[in-house]
């Protein structure tokens, strides 16, 4: 499949992904996990970021002599930069590898969403194994930690090539596209893996496959990248967005596997 259609097939299985989700009350009934996730992640996560400030603040306010942080203009100005500080730490975390957290986190759940879309939508009866459930899980993981890893290594590899004269400043007007096309692809794999595994493809194999389909797997990704991205609500919107992307690259699978044996 050629880069363009791939690349449309993932768009529209994402949009068509509502309609299945919807039309199912057991798959609706799964957007009840990302409710439990949001709690942890924004309310936990705050919480701890904002301790971390806190003590980092009180810690930095003795050394310079303001124990007193609500006295005096360098002790305010102090906290002000502290609890931003961290709050925009706490916000890059979320969009550089937040993605990863909510998939590892999710993966139990996602493996389920993927194989309920397949069966939904071919009427192929998926048994339900504990086993093959635990193997599709830890597959997931595997694959959520070796993306990250190799995105890792990219972003280390773009922010060193911005120290290069003239190369680096040219690379920084394209860079943030770029990484965003590069964690798109890589989430776009972890969606369409699940369906992988059921087809009992290697990891190898499905490397392969998805270098030979990037357009599919940039934009089965794409959306929940962007969602990420979304300042204060990133987090949130990723969560829900996980369910539809994972639903949305198993119609993707299905509609591939027909044009290919069309």
């Amino acid at each position: 499949m050629s880069f363009g259609k791939g690349f449309s097939l993932g768009f529209r299985s994402f949009f068509k992904s509502f309609g299945i989700v919807f039309s199912d009350g057991r798959l609706a009934l799964f957007l009840l996990v990302p409710l439990v996730l949001n709690i942890l992640i924004v309310w936990g996560g705050g919480a701890l970021f904002d301790s971390i400030a806190e003590s980092v603040k009180t810690w930095l306010l003795s050394v310079l002599g303001f124990e007193d942080a609500s006295a005096g203009f360098f002790s305010k100005a102090i906290s002000f930069v502290i609890t931003y500080l961290f709050k925009f730490i706490f916000f890059m975390t979320f969009m550089y590898v937040g993605g990863y957290i909510v998939l590892a986190v999710m993966s139990p759940a996602l493996a389920f969403i993927s194989e309920m879309t397949e069966k939904k939508i071919t009427g192929k009866d998926y048994p339900f194994s504990g086993e093959q459930w635990m193997r599709d899980m830890v597959r997931g993981l595997v694959i959520v930690i070796r993306n990250l890893l190799i995105e890792t290594g990219i972003i280390i590899a773009v922010f060193i090539i911005g120290f290069i004269p003239v190369l680096g400043q040219i690379f920084s007007l394209f860079g943030f596209i770029f990484l965003f096309i590069v964690s798109a692809y890589f989430y776009g794999f972890s969606f369409l893996d699940y369906c992988m595994e059921r087809r009992k493809m290697s990891i190898r194999d499905s490397v392969h496959f998805i270098r030979k389909n990037k357009g599919l797997a940039i934009s089965t990704g794409g959306i929940f990248a962007f969602c990420l991205m979304i300042p204060l609500c990133g987090p949130v919107f990723g969560t829900f967005a996980s369910i539809f992307s994972t639903a949305g690259a198993a119609y993707a699978m299905t509609e591939y596997e027909k044009e290919s044996n069309g």
